[in-house]
């Protein structure tokens, strides 16, 4: 679908964003649904609104007719409709005649898994194309990319986890276009860490994140963990390959210190202090 949006328009069909919008209902109700906009078209879950899906529809396809691209060759709006066929009756013959209505101005991708559930009359008016179900190689494929944007750098238990992880946020039904990878909770503990520290680059930096350390070490996340993540994270932040080996060769003698430690929030923040001194030091 969205390889015939861009096909269309080009990229800029792709450069999206989210769009909540409020309808009122018929017994004087407001209502919110979140969109996806770009500047060519929409994409919208009108069953998400429930009994009320057919003012959700109605009133889509009429702002995107007022506000229907004026000038270039392809002078319409789109509007995708995710998971049609949970439309109800009275949605799909509000659909039928309200895009008759504005067929000029206003397109319509109807998205479904069952085509049965919507009405003769709107499938009639419709271009029917069936994709066929990915095959195991398309599959792997798409976790392959997931991983990757997730970063699990071939770790086999990690990936498995975030995978897991994954899927249960967003539910048995979820397609992988809606996907949203889930990071570990200490990885954006971590990042919020860092950032704070390279912001202020001070002292009193490192006492703001002191209690942040000691929820990581009770979460029970192992040291070597964490001072992988940190140096990572601190690494991302500088600009030469230089101050990374510093922050890298101090990761590795505070990481072999703790080992002989029994306090270690002691070496995770003499790890961070050496790195913003040598930093500070090197401007």
């Amino acid at each position: 679908m969205r390889c015939a949006l861009r096909h269309i328009y080009g990229d800029g069909a792709l450069q999206m964003k989210m769009a909540p919008t409020t309808f009122q209902t018929a017994s004087g109700k407001n209502m919110e649904i979140t969109a996806l906009e770009s500047k060519y078209h929409i994409e919208i879950r009108p069953s998400d609104a429930g009994i009320h899906d057919r003012i959700v529809v109605q009133k889509f396809i009429k702002e995107a007719a007022e506000n229907h691209l004026k000038s270039g060759r392809r002078n319409f709006k789109v509007i995708v409709i995710h998971e049609a066929h949970r439309l109800s009756f009275d949605a799909q013959s509000a659909l039928r005649r309200t895009m008759e209505k504005h067929s000029s101005r206003c397109k319509l991708f109807l998205c479904c898994t069952d085509l049965h559930k919507i009405m003769d009359p709107l499938v009639s008016r419709c271009v029917p194309i069936r994709i066929a179900n990915p095959d195991t190689a398309e599959l792997t494929a798409v976790l392959k990319n997931v991983a990757q944007k997730g970063k699990y750098y071939n770790n086999r238990q990690v990936s498995l986890m975030m995978f897991d992880a994954t899927v249960t946020k967003g539910g048995k039904k979820m397609r992988y276009d809606d996907c949203r990878v889930v990071i570990a909770d200490h990885k954006a503990a971590v990042s919020n860490i860092v950032n704070t520290l390279m912001s202020r680059k001070t002292v009193d930096s490192v006492q703001l994140v002191r209690n942040k350390f000691y929820d990581l070490i009770n979460a029970l996340v192992p040291m070597d963990v964490l001072f992988d993540a940190l140096a990572l994270e601190m690494s991302m932040k500088v600009a030469t390959v230089d101050e990374q080996l510093l922050i890298f060769e101090s990761a590795a003698e505070f990481q072999h210190l703790s080992l002989h430690g029994d306090k270690p929030v002691l070496y995770l923040e003499s790890f961070v202090l050496q790195v913003l001194t040598n930093l500070v030091n090197r401007l």
